[in-house]
């Protein structure tokens, strides 16, 4: 994507970095109404800095600050992450796994 359309669409998400001192190792992005709906996006930990728990407190992170009734997120590599999280598969396309999250307590 272009570098504007890039800055565009993470100017109209709320955004989530994890940083080590000054440096930026991580990110997530939530297009969200902050209500009922939101889709997680764009989630990255850099290779270097995985394995340190980095991802689990992300999406903790991300999760504990969206709370919305339903939280959508599509991936191909972290579905066992994400269930931790009440995630659960509802669909795939080849590689790609489509996940779902259900607060109750929300309508």
């Amino acid at each position: 994507r272009p570098r504007e359309v890039i800055e565009e669409s993470i100017r109209a998400s709320t955004c989530f970095g994890v940083f080590d001192g000054s440096r930026q190792v991580g990110f997530a992005r939530v297009v969200t109404d902050g209500v009922t709906f939101a889709w997680l996006c764009d989630v990255v930990i850099i290779e270097e800095c995985r394995g340190r728990g980095l991802g689990t407190w992300l999406i903790e992170t991300v999760v504990d600050t969206v709370r919305v009734k339903r939280f959508i997120l599509c991936t191909s590599d972290a579905a066992p992450l994400y269930s931790r999280f009440g995630f659960d598969t509802f669909g795939t396309d080849g590689d790609l796994r489509w996940m779902l999250r259900l607060d109750a307590t929300k309508t």
